[in-house]
């Protein structure tokens, strides 16, 4: 989404619904962590802040244009143009409701992350989304000489049961078995992305880590991750493992930019932005 507003800011006036008084924390961390220039972008109070009455949403969303809205599986009604962004697929929503009927008839556009989100969302909905993959621009490192390195790279998340979406834990568990099994001379490192407040629940991680060739690396600029990236001789990735993926799609990689970053695959900023205007323009 962050991407989607440094596109359009090029062309148009641009908000995004958020905390403002977390404006300049976010522009930084957009900047450093993601290389993003949020710079020209504004931002406005968070209309879909569960605070606000559906009549206060509906007026203030009358100010926009359009918006683009980043759904968990919910569907808003706006005074403007809609466009509903799914980023993994929603299998808990019943889309035949009439509820959901209704919502639906005042989206001008739904687009997906992926084609695999997009078999879902176009079957729960009974739509055609379109296909926006997000960019990926990886700046390799050249000249740097492989190492006996397995790099996993992902956000760390766990559900109110605490069990890791990535399965960061899952992996760490398996090297540790290759290593007591007499795996000599690799390490397993894992570059991982850490919300605030989360710190404690990785401790998990870091104890059951304890005494193996095991490196957690968190929160670390672009630059740097790019740097583990070219020095890596195998790159790990293991969402979705043992979970039911036709009953709970969700437990998927619903696009893996990781695994795209990994293997140099670039949809280039440009393209994306040019995809992005073909979208909300038509």
């Amino acid at each position: 989404m962050l991407s989607i507003a440094s596109c359009l800011v090029q062309e148009y006036e641009v908000f995004i619904f958020w905390d403002k008084s977390k404006e300049d924390k976010i522009k930084q961390t957009a900047l450093k962590k993601l290389g993003i220039d949020l710079s020209s972008v504004k931002f406005y109070s968070n209309i879909f802040d569960k605070k606000t009455s559906l009549l206060s949403r509906f007026v203030q969303s009358r100010k926009f244009d359009a918006i683009v809205y980043l759904s968990d599986g919910s569907i808003p009604i706006v005074g403007s143009k809609l466009f509903i962004h799914f980023q993994f697929p929603i299998e808990w929503i019943n889309g035949n409701s009439m509820k959901t009927r209704i919502k639906l008839f005042f989206v001008k556009k739904i687009f997906c992350n992926s084609y695999f989100t997009k078999s879902f969302i176009d079957k729960k909905l009974d739509v055609k989304s379109d296909v926006l993959y997000p960019p990926v621009n990886l700046h390799v490192v050249k000249n740097m000489e492989k190492e006996n390195i397995i790099l996993h790279v992902g956000r760390f998340d766990v559900d109110f049961h605490e069990s890791n979406y990535k399965k960061q834990d899952v992996m760490i568990d398996i090297f540790k078995k290759m290593i007591d099994a007499g795996l000599k001379n690799w390490k397993f490192k894992l570059v991982i992305g850490v919300r605030d407040g989360d710190e404690e629940k990785l401790n998990k991680l870091r104890t059951i880590s304890e005494g193996y060739p095991i490196e957690l690396i968190v929160n670390i600029p672009n630059q740097k991750l790019w740097e583990y990236y070219s020095k890596a001789k195998i790159y790990w990735h293991a969402t979705g493992y043992g979970e039911n993926l036709q009953k709970y799609p969700e437990k998927a990689e619903h696009f893996g930019i990781s695994t795209v970053e990994r293997r140099s695959s670039i949809f280039s900023g440009d393209r994306f932005c040019k995809e992005l205007k073909k979208i909300i323009n038509e």
